[in-house]
């Protein structure tokens, strides 16, 4: 039978919940940070995190070879108006359609109108540290924070603008959730693959939206493995039980198999959705199924 073997333990210690990715290039991580705790100074009783889960649809192909290489960067616009840089998402090669992991967190200020723009470029110099913004610009999105927070499902898809270009540059979808402060419980997980046909294999985990039980938001993506000796064994995953599930030991979790090609444009080959509190007491085997429900590892 095709399975996958997850092992899992809960322990106490650092908070692990991803709330903002760094800040390379520009004015620093610090800058950042200080527009953003000083637009918050004086009201702290009216503001409130929002998570954002972004992904893209139908990018243009911005490179000759292979397909763009696409990130996000959030920006917040000042009191005088100036967009201020808060947080990246990570780098998606070869991909039209890019649903990123990395979340940005931003404080949204209840009694303010906050101006934001989101940015996505295609990545053709990959050293490390290089400054996102110093990279080719496909388009930009801006908005209120309010409409995020205010739409069906805090779920917001807006088209891709760039005045210099004069063709369909897709869509940016924003997935909003609010956040309370989290436990610092740590979740062990390790999964291992088996019965799958495929050579190599990655996984993504997907938080449940509590606003949507049919709503997911990816939290994790693991590495590529090959098999060996007929079984996948994917490194060991450390995830905050807050950013997984909210501290909502009740909250559906989904995971997502894939087929690793190279020209990344990986195959989906099923999913299994299920509750952390069946992993607590042992080793548990996941069946993962086809969209047409047959288990297929």
């Amino acid at each position: 039978e095709k399975k996958m073997g997850c092992a899992l333990s809960d322990t106490k210690e650092r908070d692990h919940a991803i709330v903002a990715t760094g800040v390379k290039g520009g004015d620093g991580l610090k800058d950042a940070l200080d527009f953003v705790i000083s637009a918050q100074s004086g009201a702290e009783d009216l503001s409130t995190k929002l998570e954002l889960n972004l992904s893209c649809n139908n990018l243009p192909n911005m490179d000759t070879t292979s397909l763009t290489d696409a990130a996000c960067v959030v920006y917040l616009a000042s009191k005088a108006g100036q967009f201020m840089k808060v947080g990246q998402t990570e780098i998606i090669t070869d991909n039209l359609n890019p649903k990123f992991v990395q979340s940005v967190t931003v404080r949204y200020l209840f009694e303010e109108r906050q101006k934001m723009k989101i940015s996505i470029f295609d990545i053709d110099d990959f050293s490390p540290g290089v400054n996102i913004e110093t990279q080719n610009l496909i388009g930009s999105v801006e908005l209120w924070v309010h409409e995020i927070v205010r739409a069906k499902k805090q779920s917001l898809t807006k088209d891709i603008l760039n005045p210099r270009m004069n063709k369909n540059l897709g869509s940016l979808t924003i997935v909003g959730e609010e956040e309370k402060r989290g436990s610092n419980n740590l979740f062990h997980l390790k999964f291992n693959g088996h019965g799958f046909p495929q050579s190599v294999l990655f996984y993504r985990l997907y938080r449940n939206k509590q606003l949507d039980s049919e709503q997911f938001v990816p939290m994790y993506e693991s590495e590529t493995q090959r098999k060996t000796n007929g079984i996948f064994s994917f490194k060991k995953a450390e995830i905050g039980a807050h950013t997984l599930i909210r501290d909502d030991f009740n909250r559906l979790v989904m995971l997502q198999v894939f087929e690793f090609k190279s020209n990344g444009r990986h195959a989906p080959l099923g999913i299994a959705k299920f509750l952390v509190n069946e992993l607590l007491t042992s080793d548990s085997n996941i069946v993962i199924k086809n969209p047409k429900g047959k288990a297929i590892g």
